[in-house]
């Protein structure tokens, strides 16, 4: 699926089945082609200014229903996305880190 955000700050490039939705200096973001944001990073000085909300608002344009995993202890990001209409799911253990993790979702209505 090939999709812009925004053309001065959107970059989407195909990297072994990963989507990088958007990079710029404010953060990053990327999301696969099955429809699971990997991560969704906004540098500390652009936070609370929508970016983040924004690049959700174009994954949730791309893709009838989204999730991703968010670690236990990120109650900031975790209250983010609910204000941004995900749920919890699931708890599961991540495999790579070994904290125990959220796996959010969000569909469509």
């Amino acid at each position: 699926m090939t999709a812009q955000f925004s053309p001065n700050i959107s970059d989407h490039n195909y990297l072994r089945n990963i989507y990088v939705v958007s990079s710029y200096n404010s953060g990053s973001m990327i999301t696969n082609d099955d429809a699971f944001i990997g991560a969704l990073f906004v540098t500390e000085e652009h936070q609370g200014k929508g970016i983040g909300k924004k690049r959700l608002d174009h994954c949730k344009s791309l893709y009838p229903d989204l999730e991703l995993g968010i670690y236990k202890q990120n109650i900031r990001a975790i209250s983010f996305y609910k204000k941004c209409g995900f749920i919890i799911i699931k708890e599961r253990l991540n495999g790579d880190s070994g904290f125990t993790e959220y796996v959010m979702s969000w569909k469509e209505e």
